[in-house]
């Protein structure tokens, strides 16, 4: 199986050596009912309609599809996987518009990254 993975200390960088760079649907989803509520756009809609597709706005949210990238894993035996890496957490990807998307967030041990 296909999964989002990352590792909670990484920030961004390939998580494990069976990682791979590959393109999904993001879903950009706002708690806020129109674009010029969001903070960063400072009272304007910014490029918010002219970025993305799939646009649907209702009173408490706003939502929108973008092409990104992300870093995943294929995985046919995840006890396999957690024997060789350790603990991981496994939920559902909120962020992929794929239906059924996993992701698995890979934990580090602070000691480890103090070296």
């Amino acid at each position: 199986m296909k999964y989002h993975i990352s590792r909670n200390l990484s920030f961004g960088r390939k998580p494990c050596p069976e990682a791979y760079r590959d393109g999904y649907t993001r879903v950009d989803l706002r708690t806020v009912s129109t674009p010029e509520r969001i903070p960063a756009f400072a009272g304007c809609y910014g490029d918010w309609f002219e970025s993305g597709q799939a646009h649907v706005n209702s009173s408490s949210t706003i939502s929108r599809h973008l092409d990104d990238q992300d870093w995943f894993v294929n995985i046919d035996d995840l006890g396999s996987f957690i024997a060789k890496y350790g603990p991981i957490k496994l939920r559902a990807c909120v962020e992929d518009a794929a239906p059924g998307a996993m992701e698995i967030e890979m934990l580090d041990d602070l000691d480890d990254t103090c070296e």
